[in-house]
């Protein structure tokens, strides 16, 4: 059907490869883009719905975590798009913000004094809420009032409901379309909870070439520098516009798209995600149009590679992808425990963290431990299939 053309989404893409503004923009950049073009498109859901599967109006929301080790671009990808001096979103039409720690009562509200005070899930229904730190979302949870939490947060992006009894008081109920972005590093968070089902993770293979790129960044000082504020200000109007007057009766597949999502994704869950991310990146191409059209090309075959190799590695475990990654930089092994550990505190690993991660690594038979002159050695058990 149709080639590559140049729209919107590849305009993002070009400003933010500009004078180095985001680092590893081909992998980080893409997600975001399309969780913004998903958010565009549900916001339609909401009003009027146009997408349905099985004859179900179905949720569109295509919602974030960045994973990877501390100090490698979580947040600073996320802030191209929501800071509000420089981002890409326009603030007026797509309210977003960072949070810390919240409690139930900041996510869901509560009543004081008889009058209902709204929390996060009220204030940015609309918008995106973005937490530096995703773990620090779920922390909540083991306080005695913010129990119910994560229960209150998955119903709220799943049903877009919330109910919340308040004793005598009439419950606190409303609907919520809002967007969660967050980041976390591997060794934190449990991926296997129910609500990283809800969740498309952003995860990529960190070399020390990357690390190389990062302090290299530390050297484009200087007003010639400066992000052009005249190409932010000209993608902020173009997505306001595409928040006001997105109005599409339709999605349509190419049908060697489909077949090529249908063939690669191994579960109906994987399935569905890509489908997000591919509509929400034609959304940000095709606002203006009556009909959305998920096309067959480079770009979203890309997409769909892309998005099956991230969730594969953190399936995986991103810290074991990683502890594959470093031991392949060196041809497999064997290396030196203690070598292996330098390279590690490289990517801000604790000693303690590391032993665990090579205790997990032994034990999923990823690596092997020998002895020899009283050293540990380890050597590579399995590579990654290229």
């Amino acid at each position: 059907m149709a080639t590559n053309t140049t729209g919107l989404y590849d305009e993002i893409i070009a400003h933010l490869k500009r004078k180095k503004r985001m680092l590893f923009v081909d992998e980080l950049a893409p997600p975001a883009i399309c969780s913004v073009g998903a958010l565009i498109a549900n916001l339609r859901q909401k009003e009027e719905p146009f997408h349905f599967v099985a004859g179900d109006n179905e949720d569109l929301g295509l919602n974030l975590t960045y994973v990877g080790p501390s100090g490698l671009s979580k947040s600073h990808a996320m802030k191209q798009f929501m800071k509000k001096d420089v981002g890409l979103l326009p603030h007026a039409v797509i309210k977003s913000a960072f949070r810390g720690k919240i409690t139930e009562a900041g996510y869901i509200g509560t009543i004081k004094e008889g009058e209902p005070k709204y929390g996060d899930a009220y204030r940015f229904a609309e918008g995106i809420l973005g937490f530096n730190e995703i773990t620090n979302l779920f922390l909540a949870t083991q306080q005695e009032h913010s129990g119910e939490l994560i229960n209150q947060v998955m119903e709220s992006l799943t049903e877009r409901q919330v109910s919340k009894s308040l004793g005598g008081a009439e419950p606190l109920e409303y609907e919520t379309w809002v967007t969660i972005w967050g980041g976390v590093q591997p060794k934190r968070f449990d991926f296997s909870q129910g609500l990283a089902r809800r969740f498309f993770f952003v995860a990529r293979n960190w070399t020390f070439q990357d690390l190389k790129a990062l302090k290299d960044r530390r050297n484009d000082r200087g007003r010639e520098n400066r992000i052009d504020m005249k190409e932010v200000e000209s993608i902020r109007r173009q997505i306001a516009k595409a928040v006001k007057t997105f109005a599409a009766n339709d999605i349509q597949w190419d049908e060697k798209i489909y077949k090529y999502l249908y063939n690669n994704t191994e579960s109906h869950l994987d399935m569905y995600l890509v489908e997000k991310i591919l509509i929400g990146r034609e959304v940000i191409d095709q606002w203006e149009n009556d009909v959305v059209v998920i096309r067959d090309n480079q770009t979203n075959r890309g997409l769909v590679d892309m998005t099956i190799r991230m969730q594969e590695m953190v399936s995986e475990g991103s810290d074991v992808s990683l502890m594959i990654n470093v031991l392949e930089s060196h041809d497999g092994g064997p290396m030196p425990v203690s070598a292996l550990w330098s390279d590690f505190r490289r990517f801000s690993y604790q000693l303690n963290t590391f032993f665990q991660l090579l205790d997990t690594c032994k034990r999923m038979k990823v690596v092997k431990v020998t002895h020899n002159n009283g050293q540990q050695i380890v050597t590579l058990n399995r590579r990654r299939k290229k």
